[in-house]
């Protein structure tokens, strides 16, 4: 398993800043706080559906950490996913189809999360310093090789409309 892209800091700040939502869903542990283990649960839940959809983009689990690290955007999506997570299994959340009250929620951090995946557009974020001689931004995988459709294949030259 794959290091977790959160931090249960990363989950307060995206919900409301208290520790009070992120132990609604995780449970009580007896002591006020929320229970460690769901937590930890959550957050290694969340991480793996995000490597899941940006190693597609990004190739290797050190490229999507740094993407995580940098990329606030990122974090918080994961963020929604956790809290999407944690919240199915509690009967209070969810709404009378069966579905979570937070499942809207997780379904648009996904969407970040696939558009950054398929080179949707950046933000300074997703900058990080490779070392010398190296690209700074992290790029997704993409098809090299495809001929242009706005050029004669002959010729090289643009074609006319």
């Amino acid at each position: 398993m794959a290091a977790a892209l959160i931090t249960e800091d990363d989950i307060k700040l995206a919900l409301d800043g208290t520790a009070e939502t992120l132990r609604e869903l995780a449970g009580d542990d007896g002591t006020g706080a929320a229970r460690a283990d769901r937590v930890a649960y959550g957050i290694a839940v969340a991480s793996e559906d995000a490597y899941g959809i940006l190693l597609a983009g990004f190739g290797t689990v050190e490229k999507v950490q740094a993407l995580a690290a940098n990329d606030p955007s990122v974090r918080h999506a994961v963020a929604m996913i956790f809290r999407e997570k944690l919240a199915e299994g509690k009967k209070d959340l969810r709404l009378l189809d069966g579905t979570c009250a937070f499942a809207p929620d997780a379904r648009r951090a996904r969407d970040l999360l696939r558009g950054k995946s398929n080179g949707a557009p950046r933000t300074s974020a997703e900058e990080t310093t490779n070392g010398p001689g190296r690209s700074t931004l992290l790029r997704p995988r993409s098809a090299t090789g495809l001929p242009s459709r706005m050029r004669d294949p002959v010729t090289g030259r643009p074609r006319g409309f």
